[in-house]
């Protein structure tokens, strides 16, 4: 479950990406009022930004959208500037046990608590 604006955390974003990186700007929230972004790193693997929630303790939530596809969050936290960078891997259904998964492209529904 994604986290809702104006819930009791600190702070809050979330949104959602396309297969080609693209962060949706209609479903799109940052709670800092600073801008959501996103972009594919290569098949698979996307860097999605959130300007303004740079702070450390934070939580994230990353599902795939749309296909049977398996993504998680690798890494995350704040970067050198203010914003707080979420890094994301997908593989293709039926690779999540496998030890040479094969990377997938996929819609993400992805959120951060902080």
């Amino acid at each position: 479950m994604l986290p809702t604006a104006g819930g009791p955390d600190r702070a809050v974003g979330f949104g959602q990406v396309s297969a080609a990186g693209g962060m949706n700007a209609s479903t799109s929230f940052n709670s800092s009022g600073g801008a959501a972004s996103s972009v594919a790193m290569g098949t698979g693997v996307y860097r999605v930004t959130f300007d303004g929630l740079g702070t450390e303790g934070s939580v994230a939530q990353v599902s795939a959208s749309g296909d049977n596809s398996y993504c998680k969050p690798v890494a995350w936290g704040p970067n050198a500037g203010a914003a707080q960078e979420l890094y994301v891997m997908c593989f293709a259904p039926g690779e999540r046990h496998r030890a040479a998964r094969l990377p997938s492209r996929s819609t993400i529904q992805m959120g951060l608590r902080i």
